[in-house]
């Protein structure tokens, strides 16, 4: 689960000049929402679900996307 939380990701898609389409359009909570129940469900289920904050740059996104990788792996 790549976890980032909204405001973050309003300022990309607007730094982007990505206009916000029918669902980039819903309300602040709607995305809080949301987010807590995905959070929930990896705390509920932390062999099937690893949360990677998306906030981090690239470089330390892939740094433990591959950590997890190897660990599942053996």
């Amino acid at each position: 689960l790549f976890d980032l939380p909204p405001e973050i990701a309003c300022q990309r898609l607007a730094s982007k000049g990505v206009p916000p389409d029918r669902f980039g359009r819903e309300a602040k909570d709607f995305f809080t929402d949301v987010r807590s129940v995905y959070l929930d469900r990896a705390l509920q289920n932390p062999h099937r679900i690893c949360v990677i904050d998306a906030a981090e740059t690239i470089y330390q996104i892939n740094v433990k996307l591959e950590q997890i990788i190897i660990n599942r792996l053996f």
